[in-house]
C-alpha cells in the first residue's frame, strides 16, 4: 500500500467494540472496512498478495502501541482457524498470517494450532446477522488445551461484522480453559 492509500484509511470513531458478548471480554478494531483498506484486504484474502501483511500489521501494531494498550501485550496470540477445504482452496489461512506477524512485533506467542475448524460452513458474508450465528455454531475445536487452559487470549480476526465466528471461537476457547478472550480484529465492517 502506498502512503497516499495509508492515509485514506478511515478510522472508527472508537477503536473498542461494545455488544452483548457472552463469552468474549471485548473486540478492539481500529478501522473502518471500506476505501483502500477493504481494496487491500481483498487483495491480501483473495489474490493471495501475501505481501500486504506486513504493511496490515504494521498499522494495526502502530494503533496498538498509539493508544496505550499494554494489556493486549500480555496475551497469548491465536487467529480464527480456516476449514482445511478452504484452506486448500486458498493456499494461506490470511488471519494466521497476520497474526503471527502482528504477535512477532508485538513479542506475543503465537499458537497458530491450537484452535481448529472442524465444519465447513457457508462464506459468512453471503448470510444475515441470525443466519451467521447458526452457521457458525459448533465450527470450532481446540487442538490443543495446554496452549489454551489458563492463558489469556487475544483472539484474531481480520473484519468483524456481526462478531459470530468470533464469539463462537471465544466460547470453544473458554470451554476448554482459557481464562478470558480479548478479540482483535483490523477493521469493523
Amino acid at each position: 500500500m502506498c502512503n497516499v492509500c495509508i492515509k485514506q484509511i478511515e478510522f472508527l470513531d472508537h477503536f473498542l467494540i461494545r455488544q452483548d458478548f457472552r463469552n468474549l471480554s471485548g473486540v478492539i478494531a481500529f478501522f473502518k472496512f471500506k476505501g483502500p483498506l477493504r481494496e487491500a484486504l481483498h487483495a491480501y484474502k483473495y489474490e493471495s498478495v501475501k505481501e500486504l501483511a506486513n504493511t496490515l500489521a504494521y498499522l494495526l501494531v502502530k494503533q496498538i502501541k498509539e493508544n496505550n494498550l499494554e494489556f493486549l501485550q500480555r496475551r497469548k496470540i491465536i487467529s480464527v482457524p480456516m476449514h482445511r477445504f478452504k484452506l486448500a482452496e486458498r493456499g494461506f489461512n490470511h488471519s494466521a498470517l497476520l497474526a503471527g506477524k502482528v504477535a512477532q512485533k508485538l513479542n506475543l506467542v503465537f499458537e497458530g494450532e491450537a484452535l481448529v475448524k472442524t465444519k465447513a460452513t457457508t462464506p459468512q458474508i453471503e448470510l444475515s446477522g441470525k443466519e451467521r450465528k447458526q452457521n457458525i455454531k459448533n465450527a470450532f475445536a481446540v487442538r490443543d488445551i495446554g496452549a489454551v487452559r489458563g492463558k489469556r487470549i487475544l483472539l484474531f480476526d481480520d473484519v468483524i461484522t456481526t462478531g459470530s465466528t468470533l464469539e463462537e471461537c471465544a466460547k470453544v476457547l473458554k470451554k476448554a480453559g482459557a481464562r478470558d478472550v480479548w478479540a482483535l480484529v483490523l477493521a469493523k465492517d
